[in-house]
Formats: C-alpha cells, sequence, structure tokens
C-alpha cells in the first residue's frame, strides 16, 4: 500500500492508517518507516464499550447453545474462542466509530478475505464510502475464501489476468474486477535496478563478486522443519563457487527461524539468513534464485529477471514451477546440477517462452505505472462520490403498476450482437417462470433489423445514454415485474 499512499500524499491528499491487534506486527513496518497510525481499539469509547458489552452478553448466550453442534470447536480452545469473538466486537464497532468521526472519501484495504476486510466493507458500504482492495499475494491453487474477494469491495484492483480469472471462477464479480499491475513489486524494480542503486545494495549487504549469490525463497511449509537431516541434504554438494542467501517468510515464528538457523549454520557456517530484511533489496543483488515449495517471491523473481530454481513441495510433492515451465528442477535434494550448468552455459532457451506467458498472465503490466494506474481510479471514484453527494438522484418512478409475480429481465443491447443473440435465445429456452418478461434496452441506432425478429413478451426502449446504470435504469422505469434481473449481453 505504501507506495500508493505516498503518491495520494504528494498530491495532496490525507492518509489515515488504522490497524487492528494482530499477532503479526502490522506497526512494524509503519514505526520502521515513520508513518502516524492509530488503532482500531483508539476509536473505542464509553459508548462504544456499553454497545460492545451488550453484544458480547447477546452473541455469546447464542454461541454457548451452537458450538456443541459442530465437532471442529473440540480442536478450539474456549480461550481462543473467547479472545476472537471479544476482538471481533471490538473491531467491529471501533471502526464504525473510526469511519463516523474520521468521513473518509475513500477507504483502502489490503483484501477484503479476512474478518477486518469484511468489517471494514460490511460498514463503508452501509456509509456509501467507496471501498478499494488490492490483490494478496500470488494465487497457487483454489481456496474457499478466494470467493470472499468482491462482497463489499467498491473495485478490487487485481495484478493480472491470472488472478482475474482465478476470482471468476469462484464467482466473484468480474465487473468489480480493475487490472493494475503490482504497485509494490513495480515500483521496487524500477528503484532497486538503478545502477546507482544496485552498487549501494550490493555493498550494504557485503556481496562477494567472486561467488555466484544464490537467494533460498523459503515457503512456509519448509519454514516450519527444523530436521537436521533434512537441512542436511539440501546443502550436500553445494558447489564451492555458490553462496546461499536464505530469505524466511515474515510469518515463520522468530523462536522457529532461530533454531533453523542454529541448525543450517552448524551444516554451512558460510550461508547467510535473513528474516526481515527487504526481499525486493535481495532479489535485486541475486544472481539466481531457488523456491523451496510455493511463494510469490518466486513470481517476484522471474519479474525480476532472475534465472529461478525450484525444490518440490514439501507436503504434496508437487513441482509447481518446474511444472509451468519458469523453472529448473533441483529435485531430489542435493542435486546442484541444473545450476552448474546454467552458470557455465545460460539459462535454457526453451524456458524463455514459457516465462514470457506468465510473466503476461500474472501481470496486467510491468511498467512502472501499477500505482498511477491505482490513482486513476482513486480519483474517478471521489470525483463520482462528491458529484453524487452535490447532485443527490431522485428514487424512479416505474411507469407501470407492479405485477407481484412477474420477473422483468433488463438487457442493454451492448455492442456485441453476436452475445445479445444468444443471451435473448437462452432466456427463451431456460427460463422456467410462469410470468416474465423481457426488456431490451436500444442505445445503437442501427440494430433495427436484429430487432424485427425477436418474439414473446419483450419491450423495447430507446436510449440515448451509453452507461451500464443509465441504461439499467432506462430499463427499470418500463419494467413491469415488482422483480428485476439485470443481463449484460453474453
Amino acid at each position: 500500500m505504501l507506495p500508493i499512499t505516498d503518491q495520494i500524499i504528494k498530491k495532496g491528499g490525507e492518509v489515515i492508517f488504522f490497524l487492528p491487534l494482530s499477532d503479526y506486527p502490522f506497526e512494524r513496518e509503519l514505526t520502521k518507516l515513520n508513518y502516524p497510525f492509530k488503532y482500531i481499539q483508539d476509536y473505542i469509547f464509553e459508548d462504544e464499550k456499553v454497545k460492545i458489552k451488550q453484544a458480547y452478553n447477546g452473541l455469546i448466550d447464542a454461541w454457548a447453545q451452537r458450538f456443541k453442534e459442530w465437532d471442529g470447536v473440540k480442536t478450539w480452545p474456549l480461550f481462543e474462542q473467547e479472545r476472537s469473538i471479544s476482538a471481533c466486537l471490538e473491531e467491529c464497532f471501533g471502526v464504525e466509530t473510526f469511519l463516523t468521526m474520521e468521513k473518509p472519501d475513500l477507504v483502502l484495504a489490503l483484501h477484503e478475505r479476512n474478518r477486518w476486510g469484511k468489517i471494514i466493507g460490511h460498514h463503508a458500504n452501509k456509509m456509501a464510502i467507496p471501498y478499494i482492495t488490492l490483490q494478496e499475494g500470488d494465487y497457487h491453487e483454489s481456496r474457499l475464501s478466494f470467493s470472499a474477494h468482491t462482497e463489499f469491495s467498491t473495485a478490487d484492483l487485481l495484478w493480472g489476468s491470472a488472478t482475474r480469472d482465478v476470482l471468476v471462477d469462484h464467482l466473484c464479480s468480474e465487473d468489480k474486477i480493475v487490472m493494475v499491475g503490482n504497485t509494490h513489486l513495480d515500483s521496487a524494480i524500477k528503484q532497486n535496478m538503478k545502477p546507482k542503486r544496485l552498487a549501494r545494495l550490493r555493498k550494504h549487504y557485503d556481496i562477494d563478486d567472486k561467488k555466484k549469490n544464490v537467494l533460498v525463497l523459503v515457503d512456509l511449509e519448509h519454514g516450519a522443519i527444523i530436521d537436521e537431516r533434512i537441512w542436511n541434504e539440501f546443502l550436500q554438494g553445494l558447489p564451492k563457487n555458490v553462496r546461499l542467501m536464505f530469505k524466511w517468510h515474515p510469518n515463520v515464528k522468530r523462536n522457529t527461524y532461530i533454531k533453523i538457523e542454529e541448525t543450517i549454520r552448524a551444516i554451512n557456517p558460510h550461508v547467510r539468513m535473513y528474516y526481515t530484511e527487504d526481499a525486493y533489496e535481495l532479489l535485486a543483488i541475486a544472481d539466481y534464485c531457488i523456491t523451496l515449495g510455493k511463494t510469490t517471491l518466486a513470481l517476484e523473481a522471474v519479474a525480476y529477471g532472475k534465472p529461478l530454481f525450484a525444490t518440490p513441495s514439501w507436503m504434496s510433492a508437487q513441482e509447481y514451477y518446474a511444472d509451468k515451465g519458469v523453472a529448473q528442477s533441483l529435485a531430489p535434494f542435493g542435486n546442484w546440477q541444473p545450476l552448474v550448468d546454467t552458470i557455465q552455459n545460460g539459462v535454457p532457451e526453451q524456458l524463455q517462452g514459457a516465462i514470457n506467458d506468465y510473466l503476461q498472465s500474472s501481470f496486467y503490466r510491468l511498467d512502472g505505472r501499477a500505482v498511477m494506474r491505482v490513482l486513476e481510479v482513486i480519483e474517478f471514484m471521489i470525483d463520482k462520490q462528491r458529484f453524487v453527494k452535490s447532485n443527490p438522484v431522485k428514487p424512479i418512478e416505474p411507469a407501470n403498476s407492479l405485477i407481484k409475480s412477474r420477473v422483468s429481465f433488463i438487457l442493454p443491447i451492448g455492442f456485441d450482437a453476436e452475445a445479445f443473440v444468444a443471451t435473448v435465445t437462452s432466456l427463451g429456452q431456460y427460463v422456467k417462470y410462469e410470468d416474465w418478461e423481457l426488456i431490451v434496452v436500444n442505445h445503437q441506432p442501427d440494430c433495427d433489423s436484429l430487432l424485427e425478429g425477436l418474439g414473446g413478451d419483450v419491450k423495447i426502449i430507446e436510449s440515448q445514454k451509453l452507461g451500464l446504470s443509465e441504461l439499467y435504469n432506462t430499463g427499470a422505469m418500463h419494467a413491469s415485474g415488482e422483480t428485476l434481473v439485470f443481463l449484460q449481453p453474453g
């Protein structure tokens, strides 16, 4: 988010960071970079405390009756149940007060898949505040939570078509999705790969030019392995001209990281270990990258132009990046020959085509303008919101009296004749309601021949407007059904 908020501030906007109390210290980065912030709990005053207590008493009684019905609750300690319920209620009332007091023009959140994203989205939606969400990480496989991306979001800004396709498959609202690229990666590549900046980074990290520096990207599965035998297998036979630099995922608990660091250093004291350092700086100075399992950093390493090597997933044995053709496999552990061959002869040519396709689908564009595209969306929404507030819209009065049992389908002609005809045909074949009608909104001056063949209960309404919402409203005014279904051609 910070590349976005920095530009908002430069353009004269005011940014307020507010955070939940969480096991992961989100405030660590903000404190390090000297950004002021507030906690959601800072907006819990005496009135909120009374509401929270009343809500808690009502909720805990209902929970006590229902939690026994689910066997999964047996694995969830009562202390954790109580803590989660209390935290949710505090956040719910705290976010509501925050939005009421601060009156933001727009809310920006990383995503709405977790409880904070849902609570913020719920209250922003009630208060008619535009709500923009972003993409969190790279999506490697199907997850039920992906279906929760666009419930409240006014716009969900994604890296590229690969994620859009995943979310559409999970029944997210495609009309809320805007592809902009990766704001952080886009900025980081532009900054870190400048020759002067790169020279400073190499000096800062004490890079030895006599060795090939290989960044090892540790996923969360491998980040929990303390077993000395496994790390010994991985490190055996390491070429003498190679120095490994391990980058650990920040969600690996520090105590676990310290134990693994001691284990690895006992096997090879020359490796380097990085825990909280900037991963994008490390990608810039690396000659090659190895991914242990699946991690977003592997995709970002490819975007940095670094030759990628991969080991199988620890739990599934799947060779995700090798299967995609964007990495060379180092399976089994201790097989360094593909790296040795690449150091001597370069990256095999057959990988380049797959790498180009992978980057093109993963990122809308890597052109250094992702943040500017986000700002265009933000400015559009704020301008539109201010216009609506200063020009309140009167409720539309239907031209007809409404029939309770009737369903009205409203369909603009659109700009694809084949898709329009297919939709009309599909309605005729598959709609089973006893009483329904089709309202066609004609905004194309040359479509008379297309409309001549329409039969049945069809109303054709002429419109001079082109905006989808305006076309829908025009159709709604002439509908006679109490239930309205809005369609797009196709």
